[in-house]
């Protein structure tokens, strides 16, 4: 046994002996892994080796197996690594992370250094829990092979000087050649290990800035990491796959729908080939794809491709596993664009009853959830349902979020939302100006919230009459969202409608008609011409020609307006409506010289 492993020794000594109840973390090679094993084979240790069992992570498994060793007190869980491939069993171990310290036992989890990467970029609740992380190192007994090369290089010399032999010397020189050589593929290999792990930390980095909103700076190390997963691992490996889904998932991000559906469905075809076509990494890009065909509006596809993700995460996962409930939540939000409320209220109390008997009253999912239905009963108009479970929300994050937290300012915005549509108009301003607040006191470094924030509580203003107000929140809400998002953002074109909307009411038409042609260029070129927000910004325009008596400019935009609110809202939306007899008021008054 080499002295640096010793300490690794005792500490798993001490775990089998004295420790409480918890979950613990070895990183060692194989070799090492199997080394270890033999030592502590024979005493009261159960071994499971993934290696021999391979197969995802099921925390049913593992329980069953432990409950039948009812006298064991420890058991390693060996080649853990093999039971890790994907990011969804990471996101199964995430999720299994109570369960597993409910056991009552002390599980020491073995793995490569390969397999902790994996853990710790993904496995965030699970590292949470870990009481402690041993790290063993591998070793030589012989010391280093360039040691060894030297030394036959030396001795070589010797036997020629002293007139040995030709075939000793040859014999000589090849050993050394042969050890060359190894050392060079020794090389090779670390040169790959170098690269693979340096992709990793591009991939690290560009997720902070995608957390960040940098979508940006994140594509551009993606991009990075793509090349040298194509270099070193060739374009039909699984990790080149998952690149590609992350690719696609930060152009979707920046509405560059083409790159983001091209990049999915390459993914997708690889994870195909290699998993089978019913795997959750399959869901995992249907459910993308739903997305990115939501974010364009076509919402008939987006729908069928996310009740596909959601049917084969319940065959595979469950109906309580997290991927199954997220996925259930964007189908609501996909209805609920659509207009169709009570089907996303009846997903969202569907979604919120599972999360709360899994996680529990207090968690940030449930808050969320909370959340997410709320504001379907606000989009019905049942405000004091809404109310209520907003308030539950807040409690919960309150309670368990620090005091400045993005997600309490996100919620003081939508309660705020919610008095503003009763016309509370004072305690709304209150939480808006709360939520300013707490973006100001800590900001993330690319984060909108407080631009979102000036913006609403401009709405509000505005709302009141209290132009002047109104006007100098947005313009400190446009400059942040041109820097952090750029000049053709989408929520770069809402700001510039809603200034738009405010120079309207004020008389000001020549600036309201520039912000809104700035808006509406934005919008077709992100979204087309078939969206719901470009038929907004339709209306918008043709209401302020309507204003200013310019009917024929009008008529012509709500004729534009029509059949694209008809197709993708259908013919009974309240904006559909709207636009239909705005046109046929004006034909009519023209009509009848009016």
């Amino acid at each position: 046994m080499h002295e640096r492993n010793e300490e690794g020794y005792q500490t798993l000594g001490w775990i089998i002996n004295q420790s409480e109840n918890g979950l613990f973390l070895v990183i060692a090679e194989e070799p090492i892994q199997q080394e270890i094993v033999e030592v502590y084979r024979g005493g009261m240790i159960g071994v499971y080796d993934y290696r021999r069992n391979p197969g995802e992570f099921s925390f049913a498994d593992l329980k069953a197996w432990i409950d039948a060793q009812e006298n064991v007190r420890t058991f390693f869980i060996v080649n853990f690594q093999f039971a890790i491939p994907g990011q969804q069993d990471i996101d199964r171990l995430n999720f299994s992370r109570d369960m597993l310290t409910g056991l009552g036992r002390n599980l020491v989890f073995f793995t490569t250094p390969y397999g902790d990467d994996r853990l710790a970029r993904g496995a965030y609740d699970f590292y949470s829990f870990l009481k402690i992380r041993i790290t063993f190192h591998d070793y030589m007994a012989d010391g280093k092979k360039g040691d060894v090369i030297l030394s036959l290089d030396t001795e070589a010399k010797k036997q020629a000087a002293g007139q040995q032999e030709a075939d000793q010397q040859e014999a000589v020189q090849e050993e050394a050649d042969g050890q060359r050589e190894a050392l060079k593929e020794e090389q090779k290999e670390e040169d790959t290990k170098y690269r693979l792990q340096e992709a990793y930390s591009l991939r690290k980095q560009a997720e902070e800035y995608s957390d960040e909103t940098d979508y940006r700076e994140s594509l551009g190390l993606l991009l990075k990491a793509r090349t040298i997963y194509e270099e070193v691992l060739g374009a039909e490996h699984l990790e080149t796959a998952s690149v590609y889904y992350d690719l696609a998932i930060v152009y979707w991000k920046l509405y560059a729908w083409q790159q983001a559906e091209a990049l999915c469905g390459r993914a997708m075809e690889i994870r195909r080939k290699i998993l089978g076509e019913n795997h959750p990494d399959i869901a995992a890009c249907y459910n993308a794809l739903s997305q990115i065909y939501k974010g364009q509006g076509k919402y008939r596809e987006a729908e069928e491709l996310c009740q596909r993700a959601i049917a084969m995460c319940e065959d595979r996962l469950g109906e309580e596993h997290p991927m199954t409930t997220e996925y259930r939540n964007n189908l609501a939000v996909i209805y609920g664009e659509q207009g169709k409320y009570a089907a996303a209220e009846k997903i969202e109390e569907q979604v919120l009853n599972i999360v709360i008997k899994v996680l529990g009253e207090k968690h940030t999912n449930t808050a969320a959830s909370y959340g997410n239905l709320a504001y379907a009963y606000l989009e019905q108009g049942k405000y004091e349902d809404a109310e209520k479970l907003l308030k539950k929300a807040l409690a919960i994050r309150e309670e368990i979020l620090e005091e400045n937290h993005p997600d309490i300012a996100e919620t003081y915005n939508i309660l705020a939302a919610l008095y503003e549509e009763q016309q509370r108009y004072t305690e709304a301003e209150e939480l808006y100006r709360r939520s300013i607040a707490i973006y100001n006191k800590a900001p993330a470094k690319n984060d909108t919230g407080i631009a979102n924030a000036y913006n609403n509580l401009a709405g509000l203003y505005e709302r009141q009459g209290k132009y002047t107000e109104a006007e100098e929140l947005y313009k400190k809400a446009v400059p942040i969202y041109e820097k952090l998002l750029g000049v053709k953002h989408l929520d770069t074109a809402i700001v510039y409608n809603n200034l738009a909307y405010l120079h309207e009411n004020r008389g000001e038409y020549g600036k309201a008609e520039e912000l809104y042609r700035k808006a509406c260029l934005i919008v077709r070129e992100m979204l087309g011409e078939n969206h719901p927000r470009t038929v907004d910004i339709y209306y918008n325009l043709a209401i302020l020609y309507d204003r200013q008596n310019e009917y024929e400019k009008a008529k012509e935009i709500y004729r534009q307006a029509l059949p694209i609110a008809e197709k993708v809202l259908g013919t009974n939306h309240n904006l559909t409506c709207a636009i239909r007899n705005r046109l046929e008021k004006l034909c009519d008054s023209r009509e009848n010289g009016l």
